[in-house]
């Protein structure tokens, strides 16, 4: 049995991948397939970026009874992100994705997370518990 933050994180990679997709079929609709491959680009990273995040969130507190290293967590955490930044940025200084639509890619984890939030927020609000 799922807990409710496991529901949600499965709503949230779900919707995600919904709008990703949604955003790279948008992208080479109406801008083409350098606008599409930014996007695509940019949503390979951030969701890979989630994926290895969600593993080592998991590995650390899967343990019962022992506390993982704060300090470890977050070496981890910004070697992670440094790690992302630097991709991005040869990305751009070579020319390979167009800047602006590589964002609307990386966007796309955040906007499944909103989403999802604003959906509980309504249940919420519909429901009168708040």
């Amino acid at each position: 049995m799922l807990l409710e933050g496991e529901k949600l994180l499965k709503r949230v990679e779900l919707l995600t991948r919904i709008i990703f997709v949604l955003l790279v079929v948008a992208g080479l609709v109406f801008g083409g397939t350098r606008v599409a491959g930014s996007i695509f680009v940019g949503g390979v990273l951030v969701v890979a970026n989630f994926e290895i995040l969600k593993r080592q969130i998991n590995r650390a507190f899967g343990k019962r009874g022992k506390v993982p290293s704060k300090v470890g967590l977050f070496i981890k955490y910004y070697v992670r992100f440094l790690i992302l930044a630097a991709i991005v940025l040869i990305l751009i200084k070579k020319g390979i994705v167009h800047p602006i639509w590589l964002l609307v890619g990386l966007s796309s984890v955040m906007l499944g997370i909103m989403s999802v939030a604003i959906g509980e927020f309504v249940k919420i609000f519909l429901k009168g518990e708040g």
